[in-house]
């Protein structure tokens, strides 16, 4: 049997970027540094039947999971947008709340997808300093079903891919490089700057839990947790600061908890800021090396306490007030 010779245009072969669009009305996009990728996840329900083996795989639910990596900007949108009230979420509470957070894949050639219900469920890290970029990895979305509607509406999931003018680009200003400093209540009553060699790392570690119904799929994901975790190499902690009782607690009897402190990680304006109101100094290694500070990569966890008036914010991360003229 012949085939027909095979003919294709090259120029019908995309290939470009595509970057990713919270509020269209008034242009907020988040730049991304590399390839961002848009799937529909599928889950099956296996149907075998003896002597023949699988005969169908009926749908039981259907997401669209976007990953993408950051480029190294942020501003107050992106903030909001990226973590919104995750800070202060009790477990069991709702993860995509009481309205539908649309998200947009924008390609640079023109097309738009625009997905229903989108919102973060794996994050980067956030980092600190001149000595490093904003994120540290990728960022993944999760697309649910539109709030209240039927799987079967129109665009429950999705709009399907339409026409859209590319008119935007980046500006050199929106991406600024900023020293920063840090505080944690355990050294020094909390008025000693801690230098870290490579800037701070601060990791948001939440635990989602997918809300499934048999007939919706997926309708919303449900907050367990909310961890940070905080990371760097101080280049200033001495071995008293390491092994002092202000680090480990007064106490070597087992049964004594590790105590926390507030830590401030703060840059210049127009940097970000950090304000952390538990943290406890979990690694803390030493280490003696004439090539490197007497610190190894140090860790801090948040803990939940009690602030005086009831559930208190694990954290809060707000873009550096601008100096006043006074």
């Amino acid at each position: 049997m012949a085939i027909t010779p095979p003919a294709l245009a090259g120029d019908l072969i995309y290939m470009g970027a595509a970057h990713i669009c919270y509020d269209p009305a008034n242009s907020k996009y988040i730049w991304c540094e590399g390839d961002v990728t848009v799937e529909l996840k599928r889950a099956t329900l296996d149907v075998p039947v003896a002597g023949f083996g699988q005969v169908t795989d009926p749908s039981t639910d259907e997401t669209v999971e976007v990953t993408f990596t950051p480029a190294n900007r942020v501003d107050a949108g992106i903030l909001s947008w990226m973590f919104g009230g995750l800070f202060s979420a009790r477990p069991g509470s709702s993860y995509f709340g009481g309205t539908d957070h649309p998200l947009w894949i924008h390609t640079m050639d023109g097309r738009v997808l625009k997905i229903a219900n989108c919102l973060p469920t794996s994050w980067p890290g956030v980092c600190f300093g001149v000595a490093q970029k904003r994120w540290n990895g990728q960022v993944t979305c999760t697309g649910i079903l539109s709030r209240g509607k039927a799987r079967t509406a129109s665009n429950a999931l999705f709009t399907p891919w339409a026409d859209l003018a590319w008119t935007l680009s980046p500006d050199e200003d929106e991406f600024p490089q900023q020293v920063c400093e840090a505080k944690w209540a355990g050294i020094g009553s909390g008025n000693t700057v801690l230098q870290a060699m490579e800037g701070w790392t601060l990791a948001v570690q939440p635990s989602l839990a997918p809300l499934t119904v048999s007939n919706l799929g997926t309708i919303d994901y449900r907050v367990q947790d909310v961890v940070i975790e905080v990371s760097a190499v101080p280049a200033n902690a001495s071995e008293a600061d390491l092994w002092g009782t202000s680090a480990l607690g007064a106490s070597r009897a087992l049964g004594t908890p590790l105590a926390g402190g507030q830590m401030t990680i703060m840059e210049d304006y127009p940097g970000l800021c950090a304000t952390l109101p538990n943290m406890v100094w979990v690694d803390r290694p030493t280490r003696f090396d004439p090539a490197n500070p007497i610190a190894g990569q140090c860790k801090w966890r948040s803990r939940r306490r009690h602030d005086g008036t009831g559930w208190s914010a694990v954290a809060t991360l707000a873009m550096a007030a601008a100096p006043s003229n006074g």
